[in-house]
């Protein structure tokens, strides 16, 4: 397997998994992926 398709797949399943990710959305009662969301934003703003 050449270096080039080792990188398109890996691009190709990242791209899957935050198409997947976005699709997730909390129970009512368990906003974890709110608290996720916010978390990193505080991470990213530091």
């Amino acid at each position: 397997m050449a270096m080039e398709q080792i990188f398109k797949i890996s691009k190709e399943f990242k791209q899957e998994v935050f198409d997947k990710v976005k699709q997730l959305v909390d129970v009512a009662g368990h906003e974890y992926f709110s608290y996720l969301g916010q978390k990193t934003q505080m991470e990213a703003a530091n």
